[in-house]
C-alpha cells in the first residue's frame, strides 16, 4: 500500500479476484424432462468462439508482472496510481516462478513444476510447508491414488475435500492458485492416474497424459491456447449494488473501489455512477434491510441456481428467487455453458411464475478469457464466464 500526500502519488496493489462458484450437480428434476427442455432451448446450431482471434494477452503471467495505470482527476490535485497485478494462475506444467513450460517437477510432492534447479531452489522456502502437506495427503498417502475409481461428481467432491484437509493441516486458507493445484492436479486427463512420468500436450501445454491415453484431446486443445452510460443516453444516475455471501473485496479503501471515472462528456451532462458493496449477505435478506432500494434490473452472473448444494452446503436459492421475482423487474441470468442455462430457467420456473423476456442464447458480451471448468469438467473442461444469457421477469 502506498501513502497519500498532497501533490504526491498513491500506489495500491489490487489482486484480481476470481469469483468462481464451486459445487457439484445434484438436480432434483427428471433427467429426461430436463434433456427435452434443453433441446427446445437450443435448436439452432452455434459457432464456437475463436480464442485466437479474440484474445491477445497471455493466459497466465508471472506474479511479478504488473501494469501501472495512472489517472489524473480534474477535481483534485492528487494523482491516483493503481498497480494492477493479474492473479497468478497455477498450471501444473508451467514453472511456478517464470511460467515457462517445464518438465522438471518437485521431487517431493510431484505436483508443481520448475524450469530448472535454480527456480526450484528460489521457490523452496515458499513451497516447503505446502509441499510437506501435499506429499503427506496426496502423493505418499492414498489421496490421488483413489481418483481413477471415482465418478465425475465424486471426483469434484473429493477435490473439494482435499482442499479442506490441506487447509486444515496448514492452519490457514489456501490461496486461489494453491487451490488450483488440487482442483486441476497433475494427473492423466484420460484415466486420472497420478504419475511423475506423465507427458504434457505439446500443442496447448496444459493437459497431461499417460502412455495409454494420449488421444481424444483435439476438441479442447485449440481452445486451451488462445458501458451503460453510453448505451443509455438519457441515463443520468447509475447505481450499482454488489451483494452476495461470497463477495470478497480486496484490502483497499472502499471509497477507492466505489470510485468510477467517467469521461468529460458524461461529466458535462451531469451523469454520475455510484457503487456500493454488501459482502456476506444473501439477496433476500438484503431486500428486507433499510439499505434496500428497489432495482430496475437484477443480474445473476453464473449463479448455478440448479445446484442444490448452494452456499455452505445449504440451498438458499428459493428465497432469493422468490424475492427477485416479486419485484417484477427484468432479471438477467448468465451461465458458463449452454447446458447450464436451461437448468437455471427450469429452477426459476419451478419456484416462481415468470415471463421470459429473452430466451437462452449466446451472450454477445461474454468474457473472452477462457477459464478452466471445475463444475462440469468431465463434459466441458474449458469455459467462458457469462457465455450464455437469458432474461426473465416475475409475474406476481
Amino acid at each position: 500500500m502506498g501513502r497519500r500526500k498532497k501533490n504526491s502519488r498513491k500506489t495500491l496493489s489490487v489482486g484480481q479476484k476470481s469469483s468462481e462458484k464451486i459445487a457439484s450437480e445434484n438436480s432434483k428434476f427428471d433427467k429426461k424432462e430436463t434433456t427435452r427442455q434443453e433441446e427446445e432451448y437450443f435448436a439452432v446450431p452455434e459457432a464456437t468462439i475463436d480464442a485466437y482471434s479474440r484474445l491477445k494477452l497471455p493466459l497466465v503471467q508471472p506474479m511479478q508482472h504488473c501494469q501501472t495505470i495512472s489517472s489524473d482527476s480534474d477535481e483534485e490535485e492528487d494523482t491516483i496510481e493503481l498497480n494492477f497485478c493479474p492473479r497468478f494462475v497455477f498450471v501444473s506444467s508451467l514453472c511456478l516462478i517464470c511460467m515457462e513450460r517445464s518438465e522438471k517437477i518437485c521431487e517431493s510432492c510431484g505436483m508443481v513444476s520448475y524450469c530448472g534447479d535454480r527456480h526450484r531452489e528460489l521457490d523452496w522456502l515458499k513451497h516447503r510447508d505446502l509441499c510437506a502437506v501435499l506429499s503427506k495427503v496426496c502423493t505418499t498417502g492414498e489421496g490421488l491414488s483413489l481418483l481413477p475409481e471415482l465418478s465425475a461428481d465424486e471426483y469434484r467432491v473429493y477435490r473439494l475435500k482435499l482442499i479442506e484437509i490441506v487447509a486444515h493441516r496448514l492452519a490457514r486458507p489456501l490461496e486461489l492458485w494453491e487451490r488450483e493445484i488440487l482442483l486441476y492436479p497433475r494427473i492423466c486427463r484420460g484415466c486420472r492416474r497420478f504419475s511423475k512420468m506423465l507427458r504434457c500436450c505439446e500443442a496447448c501445454g496444459v493437459e497431461l497424459f499417460c502412455e495409454d491415453h494420449d488421444h481424444g484431446h483435439e476438441k479442447w486443445c485449440r481452445e486451451f491456447q488462445k458501458l451503460f452510460l453510453h448505451l443509455l443516453p438519457t441515463l443520468k444516475h447509475l447505481q450499482l449494488m454488489f451483494i452476495g455471501p461470497e463477495l470478497r473485496l480486496p484490502t483497499v479503501p472502499l471509497d477507492l473501489l466505489a470510485t468510477v471515472k467517467i469521461c468529460s462528456a458524461c461529466k458535462l451532462s451531469g451523469r454520475r455512477v455510484n457503487v456500493s458493496f454488501h459482502p456476506g449477505k444473501f439477496y433476500h435478506d438484503f431486500c428486507r434491510s433499510k439499505q434496500f432500494v428497489k432495482p430496475h434490473l437484477v443480474c445473476l452472473f453464473n449463479p448455478g441456481l440448479y445446484r442444490e448444494t448452494g452456499f455452505d452446503g445449504r440451498d438458499t436459492w428459493p428465497e432469493t428467487i422468490r424475492e427477485f421475482c416479486k419485484a417484477r423487474v427484468p432479471v438477467c441470468v448468465t451461465s458458463y455453458t449452454k447446458h447450464e442455462i436451461p437448468r437455471e430457467m427450469i429452477r426459476i420456473k419451478s419456484i416462481a411464475d415468470v415471463e421470459t423476456i429473452l430466451e437462452p442464447q449466446r451472450n454477445p458480451f461474454a468474457s473472452i478469457k477462457p477459464d478452466r471448468n471445475f463444475v462440469s469438467d468431465d463434459t466441458a473442461p474449458l469455459i467462458y464466464k457469462n457465455y450464455y444469457i437469458a432474461i426473465i421477469k416475475g409475474k406476481s
